[in-house]
């Protein structure tokens, strides 16, 4: 996925299989009994795969870490608790407060998604990921604005236009936009 950076051992395979993900990625792992693949997002966070397809998002500039089981079977650990996923189940964890939110999901529409959520994210980080997604500089008319908090659910696969409007419109801000240049004000 763009943004995303996963990282691994050189010795990976030869004393288990451990990567590090920051942003999302999808994946489908074989079963290895005498080696476990285990996807390190950090935080405090980490899923054990058993042999499956799943598909995990642990962006930076996001409050929650998720993970969305297509099929097999993963254990999502998060500080001394674990949940078992089951096919068709999401868990969101929210590092901040410590939330854990399992629910069932359609996995296609989620697969599909670009959603984002963020939960009492100052504004200046949520605009930074807005940016970096469609490859734009947003600037603030005034300082005070970046320190709004943002709490929502953004869907990348809208136009620009539509994210700026939902930001704006729960943030009671507003936008300008001269060409390439936009502003919030």
């Amino acid at each position: 996925m763009p943004h995303s950076q996963l990282r691994y051992a050189s010795d990976f395979g030869s004393e288990g299989r451990t990567v590090h993900l920051t942003g999302e990625a999808f994946f489908d792992i074989r079963k290895m009994a005498d080696a476990p693949f285990t996807v390190d997002a950090g935080k405090e966070t980490r899923t054990v795969v058993r042999g499956t397809k799943f598909n995990m998002k642990a962006y930076d500039d996001c409050s929650d870490i998720e993970t969305t089981l297509i099929e097999g079977v993963v254990d999502f650990h998060a500080g001394d608790r674990t949940v078992t996923l089951s096919p068709g189940q999401k868990i969101s964890y929210n590092p901040a407060n410590r939330k854990l939110m399992l629910r069932e999901v359609n996995v296609d529409a989620e697969l599909d998604a670009q959603l984002r959520s963020f939960q009492y994210v100052r504004l200046s980080k949520v605009v930074e990921s807005i940016g970096t997604h469609y490859g734009c500089d947003i600037a603030f008319g005034r300082e005070a604005l970046e320190e709004i908090l943002f709490t929502g659910t953004l869907d990348y696969n809208m136009p620009l236009r539509h994210v700026l409007e939902i930001v704006t419109l729960s943030t009671d801000t507003r936008f300008t936009r001269n060409g390439d240049k936009i502003t919030i004000l």
